[in-house]
């Protein structure tokens, strides 16, 4: 084996990540009118991988405007309004959306913030927060967080951490009663997350020729000539192409008479595809999505972290050899670490690679490091980490 890499060594402030000593920033962030942009390592044609803004605050509410793949637009943009999915985001039809863009008059966003959890040259991580004011038929709010997680290769990871649908229970007995942008009438709920993108994308699901069915398939792609993204999530409670986008909407109510107040949580995860599609690109693309089981050590981690990163629960202060358990790791992967208090270590490949990974500092696990590792492994291949004092 050749060495690949040291670590660098551990400064006074844990909490602010470090540049590498080789290679450049994979991942990087722009900042720009007070809302930023995320872009991924460059293609052969010299266009980011992809490209997601975030608006500012004082435009309303900072969920994306804008998915490129290459330069090309994938999002729902238009039509903006209440009743119907566009962009990315959350919403309690036919109540309130949490979306960027023009919300209906009857709606109001009481609150929004935009930050960076993690800046590192392997990997972004943005937090939007939201509070979007409705009635129905007395005062309510929409409101919770979401939180992206930018690889290099494409997936985007995204949690959608205590979506409260209602300030309140929502029961209307039956009634007809004006629910936020609705009409009166007897309002029939759904509390969903979704994705929505641009209705010239065909629908697919894992197997590549037919279209996915609703409340059946947990992931499908949305394909069109050039490009594409594939979805996940984590249950088949998924509804697609219910209105004219070609949109990928998980319920968390579907069709309900009355909704809890209680907050929900779930994680769901997109990739990315630069290419045309062909026969299978839609499995390929799917693929790079699977949460696989891996060998850290002597522990077994069956699956990431709800923000796609695995987390080993105990310190690897000696040599660590990381490796597939069972089923080969199909794309770029990442580990959050702690090497006991070693101040650096020797990273090596099995088979060697010249480039194949990022280190940062972990600012949400102090003391531990995130190696974003930018190829899969094979059964037989491995990955060593060496700590050194």
């Amino acid at each position: 084996m050749t060495r690949a890499f040291g670590l660098l060594a551990l400064g006074a402030c844990a909490n602010v990540p470090d540049p590498p000593d080789f290679g450049p920033d994979l991942v990087s962030v722009t900042r720009a009118a007070g809302g930023l942009t995320v872009r991924g390592p460059l293609t052969v044609a010299n266009q980011p991988l992809f490209e997601m803004s975030f608006p500012s605050t004082t435009e309303g509410v900072p969920m994306h405007d804008s998915l490129k793949v290459g330069d090309r637009e994938t999002l729902r943009l238009a039509p903006d309004g209440c009743n119907s999915e566009s962009r990315i985001g959350v919403a309690l039809f036919p109540a309130g959306v949490a979306v960027s863009g023009a919300l209906d008059p009857a709606l109001t966003v009481a609150d929004a913030g935009l930050e960076t959890l993690v800046e590192a040259p392997g990997m972004v991580k943005v937090s939007v927060t939201y509070a979007v004011d409705y009635t129905c038929p007395d005062p309510e709010t929409l409101s919770g967080q979401t939180v992206f997680t930018f690889f290099p290769s494409g997936r985007i990871v995204r949690q959608d951490l205590n979506i409260k649908p209602s300030t309140d229970p929502l029961d209307p007995g039956g009634q007809a009663i004006t629910c936020g942008c609705a009409p009166a009438e007897v309002p029939r709920f759904f509390f969903t997350s979704f994705y929505a993108f641009d209705d010239a994308g065909v629908q697919l699901d894992a197997n590549d020729t037919m279209p996915p069915a609703d409340n059946t398939t947990k992931e499908a792609c949305t394909m069109f000539e050039t490009h594409g993204v594939g979805v996940s999530w984590p249950t088949p409670n998924v509804r697609y192409r219910p209105n004219a986008a070609a949109s990928h909407v998980f319920d968390f109510e579907a069709n309900a008479s009355t909704v809890s107040n209680a907050p929900r949580t779930v994680t769901s995860a997109i990739q990315v595809h630069d290419g045309p599609h062909t026969s299978g690109t839609c499995a390929q693309v799917l693929a790079q999505l699977a949460d696989l089981p891996i060998r850290i050590g002597d522990e077994r981690l069956l699956m990431t972290a709800n923000d796609g990163i695995y987390r080993p629960t105990k310190p690897h202060a000696s040599e660590t050899e990381i490796r597939p358990d069972g089923t080969a790791i199909p794309g770029s992967f990442a580990v959050s670490i702690n090497l006991g208090g070693a101040r650096h270590a020797d990273v090596y490949r099995e088979p060697d690679r010249a480039d194949f990974y990022r280190i940062h500092r972990d600012p949400e696990t102090p003391g531990n490091f995130v190696f974003v590792f930018l190829d899969g492994l094979e059964e037989g291949e491995s990955i060593t980490i060496e700590p050194q004092s």
